[in-house]
């Protein structure tokens, strides 16, 4: 609360034992989880599982401890650092900061550490510059830009391996179906998939960070993340996989900023994967009521688990500096093909 007093670490195991842990936060009704956004406790086991989730992705597909730029054997998670609309990996704390927003109105405290998007964000920052140090030194455009793209693309991928995520974000009401818009009779295979990609662009699934997104407009909200202005059912920080796919952005100095920049490379990857998705439904049966959402999350799941596996391989053959968005795309084919 501004005093700049650290609180005690959360303990998260029972009693003196430390190897042993029970969840006590599992399996509470849905008005049991409005309070849990006021227990702190609560906040920093969830900053703490996805964290862990995001680095062990990483760890999985490199096949190697992450080291920390700092040399420490671990990265700090403060849960709630400052009154801010933001969230920011230090170096020089080697920790991941996140801010808080207080109740106004009618609207709920709002805690970047409830974000799986936004804590999966922060902690991608921090492996990356574990890897590649040199990145954030003054480089390429792309160089800096690539930084917060792959920070997004892990973020947006990595929640579909969230058992039962995708298809309740794909059916909220839970009626079984998933119903993709009609097409013109006689179309061809090719113009189906594209129609049903650009639906899927639609789902929350292909935004990040609904949470603050709904809070863009408050004064001192996130300012870190930048973005492009979202329009429909799920207000985000960003959707990037609807940025026109032309050559228009070079020409345009707002993309001269890391943040916008990045989303060229993440829309290139979230068009890929959508159109990629779409594509593995195909084969799928359909009727008056649509298809089967749980087959549809499923070529979701492993369309995601495809691309972000080829994106972390990627990552051992990008060079150590002047980066670009090309040696990017070398090293994704690279590593597919080793």
């Amino acid at each position: 609360m501004g005093t700049n007093n650290a609180f005690p670490p959360t303990q998260l195991h029972d009693g003196g034992d430390s190897w042993s842990y029970t969840d006590r936060f599992a399996g509470r009704s849905k008005a049991d989880r409005l309070a849990l956004i006021g227990d702190r406790d609560f906040r920093a086991q969830n900053v703490f599982a996805v964290a862990a989730h995001t680095l062990a992705l990483f760890e999985r597909h490199l096949g190697r401890p992450i080291p920390w730029n700092r040399g420490y054997p671990q990265l700090f998670l403060v849960p709630q650092a400052r009154i801010e609309g933001n969230a920011f990996y230090s170096r020089e704390h080697n920790a991941v900061l996140f801010g808080w927003l207080p109740p106004t109105g009618d609207q709920l405290p709002l805690y970047t550490a409830l974000s799986f998007d936004i804590v999966a964000h922060e902690v991608t920052h921090a492996i990356l510059d574990g890897l590649r140090p040199r990145y954030t030194e003054p480089g390429p455009p792309d160089q800096l830009a690539f930084h917060e793209a792959l920070a997004d693309l892990v973020a947006l991928f990595s929640v579909f391996a969230l058992p039962g995520v995708a298809e309740h974000l794909l059916d909220p009401k839970a009626t079984g179906r998933y119903r993709f818009a009609s097409h013109a009779a006689g179309a061809t295979e090719q113009e189906i998939v594209a129609l049903r990609a650009e639906q899927l662009k639609d789902s929350p699934l292909a935004s990040l960070a609904e949470q603050l997104g709904s809070r863009q407009a408050r004064p001192g909200a996130h300012e870190h993340h930048g973005g492009l202005p979202v329009d429909g059912p799920y207000p985000a920080l960003r959707t990037s996989v609807k940025l026109p796919a032309t050559a228009a952005w070079k020409r345009d100095r707002a993309f001269d900023k890391p943040h916008r920049r990045a989303e060229v490379l993440v829309a290139g990857f979230m068009q890929t994967f959508v159109t990629m998705w779409a594509g593995r439904l195909q084969p799928l049966a359909t009727s008056r009521g649509g298809m089967d959402v749980t087959r549809v999350a499923e070529e979701g799941v492993k369309s995601a688990e495809h691309l972000l596996g080829m994106l972390l391989r990627a990552l051992d053959y990008l060079p150590p500096v002047d980066l670009e968005f090309a040696d990017v795309i070398d090293s994704v084919i690279t590593a597919a093909n080793g």
